[in-house]
């Protein structure tokens, strides 16, 4: 398990996967000089309804909720396309729970059914389940990879991005566009920090830029979960990649570098000021940990987990 902060509490569970979406920034507010009118707003016909029946099938059901979203999306106001995207992204909970039961025996054995490329750092499927990876492909699904032999089904990283980041409104856009980025790299495995300091710096730099740029949004608290994830790690470390030696409790080299650069190009960031407070903390037990992390509020650990917002 990863250090004693409760905000070290995501890990594997922050889905990260597949292909990185083209980085857009998020869409500008219209001035109010520039906005039209009520009396002059273009009027914008209903789409006819969504008759398709919802299939049997569970993997057709993820085409089916998708369908059915491009197709509420033509004529969706954004207010209207962040409903659509937080209604839809429940639903797809809904399926993935029912598929995760279903394919709990391949995520419990992962590796019986890849093999290792160890020149390419990558996994393939064995011929055994090659035909099932081409049918969650299909549905924008894959196996991810969690660490302990074991995976998750999820979609692809950029899965809410594609469909939605057109659609809804800036501080929605921006935090997908962020989570789609993210979402491609396993961030922690087996109680350790998989990714490079100045990675995880930026991680953290994301969802500080996105509290400053939409603090009003109802996305915040669910960014700043994922921000306080990503900076207690970057402050604390993790249990199998510590900030400090085991042995002499100096500062690793690497991670005081990585600090000193924070500091260096973020001097007004709370996380880059935190990191002198880290950097002579003398214990890091409960008390310390939480005195530490106070000055950014993050939610308590129940608001994350029940996953609040949106």
């Amino acid at each position: 398990m990863l250090k004693p902060s409760v905000y070290l509490l995501l890990s594997a569970a922050l889905f990260t996967a597949g292909c990185q979406p083209k980085e857009t920034a998020p869409p500008a507010t219209a001035s109010a000089a520039s906005a039209p009118t009520a009396a002059s707003a273009p009027t914008v016909s209903a789409p006819a309804p969504f008759t398709t029946p919802k299939p049997d099938d569970l993997l057709a059901q993820f085409n089916w909720y998708r369908a059915r979203a491009e197709h509420d999306l033509t004529a969706a106001t954004p207010v209207q396309a962040d409903a659509l995207y937080v209604q839809f992204s429940a639903d797809i909970d809904e399926l993935l729970k029912t598929l995760t039961e279903r394919e709990q025996k391949v995520l419990e054995n992962y590796y019986d059914y890849w093999t290792y490329d160890e020149k390419t750092d990558t996994h393939h499927p064995k011929p055994n389940i090659k035909k099932r990876v081409a049918e969650l492909a299909a549905a924008d699904l894959e196996y991810w990879y969690v660490g302990e032999g074991m995976a998750e089904v999820r979609p692809q990283a950029d899965y809410y991005w594609k469909l939605f980041g057109k659609h809804v409104s800036p501080d929605y856009a921006d935090f997908l566009r962020i989570e789609a980025e993210q979402n491609k790299t396993l961030v922690f495995n087996d109680a350790a920090i998989v990714i490079s300091w100045a990675q995880l710096g930026k991680y953290v730099m994301d969802w500080e830029g996105f509290l400053q740029r939409h603090a009003k949004s109802k996305l915040a608290t669910r960014a700043r979960c994922l921000y306080g994830n990503y900076a207690s790690a970057y402050l604390l470390g993790a249990n199998n990649t510590p900030v400090r030696d085991y042995d002499t409790k100096v500062l690793q080299p690497e991670v005081k570098a990585e600090w000193q650069r924070l500091r260096g190009q973020h001097p007004e960031s709370p996380v880059a000021k935190l990191t002198l407070q880290a950097e002579a903390m003398e214990k890091e037990d409960e008390a310390s940990v939480a005195k530490l992390l106070a000055p950014l509020n993050l939610p308590d650990s129940e608001a994350c987990y029940s996953g609040v917002g949106g």
